[in-house]
């Protein structure tokens, strides 16, 4: 035990102190009722009895802890599920076309409409300087 407290930084207590600690410990269970419970530590599983009262299991959990894993294991499902969305919407942006087939006709009436709002700006802007002319210049 004394090589683990180094291992982790620890400074293990000098004799005087264990001395002490442990004789602190003999009182207190000799100050114990006759009928106090006994505890135990559960090494190895005992089989329905290592959540029994007064048993220090290792393996218990805290409803926490629990809670924590559980969450954290719909955290990673969560994540899984974001990450191949996202791969999907890669391929769906990369197989979807923004192209649209027009016939013919409808291309010649685009063209008819693209050509004939041009004229009609042109127009327009030569009626503007028109009147421009004849308000500043008088003409």
């Amino acid at each position: 035990v004394i090589d683990e407290c180094r291992q982790f930084g620890f400074v293990p207590v000098g004799a005087t102190v264990n001395a002490m600690a442990k004789e602190a410990l003999k009182e207190l269970k000799d100050s114990l009722p006759a009928d106090a419970p006994e505890w135990t530590y559960e090494v190895d599983t005992i089989k329905g009895g290592g959540q029994e009262d007064y048993v220090i299991s290792s393996k218990r959990r805290t409803f926490a802890e629990y809670e924590r894993t559980s969450l954290l294991q719909d955290q990673m499902a969560l994540m899984a599920k974001v990450a191949e969305m996202e791969s999907m919407m890669k391929v769906d942006a990369l197989v979807s076309d923004d192209k649209v087939v027009y016939t013919q006709s409808e291309a010649d009436r685009i063209t008819a409409a693209l050509a004939l709002g041009s004229l009609s700006i042109v127009l327009w802007a030569v009626a503007i300087l028109y009147l421009l002319a004849k308000k500043l210049c008088g003409v």
